[in-house]
């Protein structure tokens, strides 16, 4: 069976354009921010990961709290004889995770929820998005809607008395940059040329 040769140059060009499809489109992988640790008290704690920066401060019924950080994760602290954990007996705690970027949301690790009761609600950049959310305790996945647009700012609130809960681990993705436009016009460029090429060798 007789065997078309490839064209070198046509090789050429196809190789640059996975290239260049490649580079606009780079895949962001998921940054994972854990909260488990050592007993600790603090206002705001600070955690890095793959370059994304994130605050996490606590909120008793709209004034400053303290965040509680232990090995089931974060809560918070109000001093009404609080157990640290996120719950609305007494005032309604909540807890603010501040991003330095635009991040998706992909899932949340709760502890201490126990599904019967515990549910919580969510703010995103001021805006609420859910509530009352009985997932229990393990790992809560965002549905398209909340992942689908990019934000700095998420408040995991509690408001009713028989609310429990604490947040032990938080997935995000950066804001996926836009293809910048000189790249996508020679992305297109490069692939006319191709399909041109391959025009002229038919004939």
């Amino acid at each position: 069976m007789h065997m078309r040769a490839t064209c070198p140059s046509a090789l050429l060009f196809s190789s640059l354009l996975v290239l260049l499809l490649t580079a606009a489109a780079p895949a962001q992988a998921l940054s994972e921010f854990h909260f488990g640790g050592r007993d600790a008290l603090s206002h705001e704690f600070d955690y890095e990961s793959h370059g994304i920066k994130l605050s996490v401060t606590a909120s008793a019924d709209g004034k400053r709290a303290k965040v509680y950080r232990g090995r089931a994760g974060l809560g918070v602290y109000s001093g009404y004889h609080d157990d640290k954990q996120v719950d609305g007996w007494g005032p309604d705690e909540a807890l603010h995770f501040l991003f330095d970027q635009p991040v998706h949301l992909y899932a949340v690790k709760f502890t201490y929820a126990s599904g019967y009761g515990d549910d919580w609600s969510l703010d995103i950049d001021g805006d609420n998005k859910l509530n009352d959310v009985a997932s229990g305790s393990g790992i809560w996945y965002a549905p398209d809607h909340i992942h689908g647009d990019a934000s700095t700012s998420f408040d995991f609130y509690a408001d009713h008395k028989n609310d429990d809960f604490k947040i032990k681990a938080i997935w995000v993705k950066k804001k996926t940059p836009p293809i910048p436009e000189p790249s996508a016009a020679l992305v297109f460029a490069v692939g006319l040329a191709v399909v041109s090429h391959r025009v002229r060798r038919g004939r």
